[in-house]
């Protein structure tokens, strides 16, 4: 973190300089608690005058609370964000909105400052996949509200940007182990150095993990699915098994991850080299509307898997006191696979006893971005940003049929899309600090994208210091989501091809007031945004159904099919509380955030609340380092009010399913071994009181004679953790 400290010392002898009459002690305590921020303007700069709402989640804070993962870091720690476990991946939301199963698409995910979320499906992966060890990260910045004023695509609901630690954060070589009793191993080693490169030093650091998962056993069902609507017979679901026409028991096959992953980071005098490899293979034994429905339960051989590599060069120079230009080159690889097994005739029209089917998806992009930055005065008080990021994209997809005996292939491939397109943005940021109680940060992007055409990202921000520690700021902002290339482009026989999509937008305003008290910071913020023509797979009504197969665009024999579609809005309102501090010299910490906010979406004039995001949620947190050889103890906790389930308005259940609020509890407790130098330990248990997620599972995705109530997705409710680590 020793950057981080610079660069919040040079903020506050500029100020207190500035400033001397008001330089006090709790002034000096005030700036060195001062959290500073980079993602939202791209420059350092301190909270309260960034032109967002952020939080800042440090290494101590991943450590000390017991975070193994991104999502749950972003639940326990963050202000006014949230993920939901869809079983499959995370999706990821922020005041009171989340796009059920987008799966982190309106959310972009960096690390350090490279954006990861790719075109083909508009993803990034914000748990365990996102394939970042946290041994390696120095700390994690939220930036809520729309961000593509500087970003472009995806920023929506806001950025999240991973940082890495440099090489006196991460000195040395560190090893270590953790496990999820009975459910999980991982291992990890990491390095930091300073090396001698062309005659200056360099700063390395690297950091490679395995992650791997095996459990826990879920009991699911029985739903009653009865006959196979092909063969009049009952429903299969195993290969082997007899069909009984029921889907559930206990799944202990089809619950497994496996995720191999690393990361290189190099600096020296303004060079910086990030390399990214990553593979995320998991299985859920979930059956939703995005998968095939009615797929054999507990297949081992049932499983998705991303393999993610990214290389990113940028170089800095300052030409002048008054003018740096930054030169960025970068590249990214992403392949998708999903396998599912399928026995019954209705998802298997082809004289064998399972189909395999199988979605492969690929994506290649290559971009580059100049940007340059005039310092008028040479002295931060109007600066002048202007970039232009251009890339050049591949993305491919096909699905397939083969028998799981032979691997043979049953039919032509589907779904088949090969294409190349480019994109441009342009943006230009103006900041002007007239005073140091007077910020002020306006800027536009203009993107072009040759599916939806042009698409312009304002953005203007006022910080008024308006008394002693007191900030007042006021926000508007504007973001767009591109459609993904598979929502867009590709079309299966349960997926029918979209037309005329257009791009998702959103505008915000928000306002907050911010007070510093020495080491105490307190913030209260109200927002609203206006969410335009979102993209969402819309299961087809019985009407559009028979007119698909009249058409020939679907086989006679499916049951349901869906198509993307601009087909709603969202309007969203609500207010945001923040309070952090520490006492006993910063041994005793501590932190509330809560969020609570009214979304309504509008379906054709229909108006309900959105599935899936909880009304009220926030997250608290105390820790203590106790003296001597005593371990810190941390106990941290986040809570989700009731919230609607992902097809509790178009499920057409008879009882509308919720899911249950949810409280979860972690206790941790690290420190040194004191037989072993430089050996520490982490132990943490997790308890959540609810046992059921906001998903809808199984093939029963809505209501029927046979079954009425939905079945929502369970919740492993207690875990214990414990691990080590050594640094050499």
């Amino acid at each position: 973190m020793i950057h981080r400290e610079r660069t919040v010392l040079t903020i506050a002898a500029i100020l207190l300089a500035a400033a001397p009459a008001r330089a006090d002690d709790s002034d000096l305590e005030a700036l060195l608690n001062e959290t500073v921020v980079t993602t939202a303007s791209k420059s350092a700069e301190t909270s309260s005058t960034a032109p967002a709402t952020s939080s800042i989640i440090t290494a101590e804070d991943i450590r000390n609370y017991g975070m193994h993962s991104l999502d749950e870091a972003i639940n326990f720690l963050a202000l006014g964000a949230f993920t939901s476990n869809t079983g499959r991946a995370v999706d990821v939301g922020a005041r009171g909105v989340t796009i059920p199963n987008d799966q982190g698409g309106h959310f972009l995910m960096l690390v350090n400052g490279h954006a990861v979320n790719e075109p083909l499906f508009g993803t990034a992966r914000f748990d365990r996949g996102a394939g970042i060890p946290l041994e390696l990260v120095d700390h994690i910045e939220v930036i809520l509200g729309p961000g593509s004023v500087l970003y472009g695509s995806n920023a929506m609901l806001g950025v999240v940007n991973i940082v890495t630690k440099n090489a006196r954060d991460f000195q040395g070589v560190h090893v270590a182990l953790e496990s999820e009793i009975g459910k999980s191993t991982r291992v990890a080693a990491g390095m930091g150095y300073e090396i001698p490169l062309f005659g200056s030093k360099a700063d390395v650091t690297a950091a490679v993990d395995y992650y791997r998962q095996r459990g826990p056993d879920l009991t699911l069902g029985p739903q009653d699915v009865g006959n196979d609507t092909a063969t009049l017979e009952p429903f299969p679901f195993s290969h082997d098994g007899p069909a009984t026409g029921q889907w559930g028991g206990v799944a202990s096959h089809s619950n497994h991850a496996d995720i191999p992953s690393g990361h290189l980071r190099l600096t020296s005098h303004g060079l910086e080299v990030n390399l990214h490899a990553s593979i995320y293979k998991r299985a859920s034994p979930f059956n939703h509307r995005f998968v095939v429905p009615d797929s054999d339960f507990d297949d081992p051989q049932n499983y998705e898997m991303d393999r993610n590599a990214w290389a990113d060069v940028k170089y800095t120079k300052a030409v002048s006191r008054l003018v740096q230009i930054g030169v960025r080159v970068y590249g990214d690889t992403f392949d998708y696979q999903r396998h599912i097994d399928a026995s019954a005739r209705t998802q298997c029209l082809f004289t064998v006893t399972t189909c395999r089917h199988s979605v492969l998806g690929a994506s290649r992009w290559l971009g580059a971005e100049v940007q340059t930055s005039l310092d008028w005065f040479a002295d931060a008080r109007f600066s002048t940003l202007i970039g232009v990021d251009a890339r050049t994209r591949y993305v491919g997809t096909r699905t397939d049929v083969q028998d799981y005996d032979t691997d043979a292939y049953l039919a032509s491939s589907q779904g088949i899309l090969h294409d190349v397109d480019r994109v441009f943005g342009a943006y230009l940021q103006q900041t002007w600090q007239p005073t140091n109680e007077l910020a002020m940060n306006a800027g536009g992007r203009l993107d072009y994208d040759q599916r939806y055409g042009y698409q312009a990202s304002p953005r203007i921000a006022v910080a008024v210091g308006a008394w002693h520690g007191g900030t007042l700021k006021a926000v508007y902002s504007e973001a767009f989501r591109a459609p993904s290339w598979a929502e867009s482009n590709r079309a299966v026989d349960t997926q029918l091809e979209a037309t005329g999509l257009g791009a998702e937008t959103v505008r915000s305003v928000e306002t907050s007031v911010e007070q510093k008290l020495g080491a105490h910071h307190l913030l209260f913020g109200i927002f609203a945004s206006m969410w335009s023509d979102l993209v969402e797979l819309k299961v087809l009504t019985a009407d559009e159904l028979q007119q698909a197969k009249d058409a020939g665009k679907i086989s006679f024999t499916q049951r349901t099919a869906t198509q993307f579609r601009n087909i709603s809005t969202l309007n969203n309102v609500g207010w945001n509380a923040g309070y952090d501090g520490s006492m006993a010299a910063e041994k005793l910490r501590y932190a509330l955030n809560v969020t609570s906010s009214v979304t309504l979406e509008d379906h054709a004039g229909i108006e309900n609340p959105l599935p899936v995001a909880p009304r009220l949620f926030g997250n608290a947190r105390v820790s203590y380092a106790l003296p001597d050889a005593w371990p810190t103890v941390g106990l941290a906790a986040y809570y989700f009010g009731k919230r609607p389930a992902d097809r509790a308005f178009d499920g057409v259940f008879v009882t509308r399913p919720y899911a249950p609020a949810q409280v979860e509890l972690r206790a941790t407790f690290s420190g040194k071994v004191p037989p072993v130098p430089h050996l520490t330990y982490r132990v943490s248990a997790n308890y959540a009181f609810a046992a059921e997620g906001p998903y809808v599972v199984g093939p029963a995705q809505g209501s029927s004679t046979r079954v009425v109530p939905a079945e929502l997705i369970p919740v492993d409710r207690f875990r214990i953790t414990t691990g080590v680590q050594y640094d050499f």
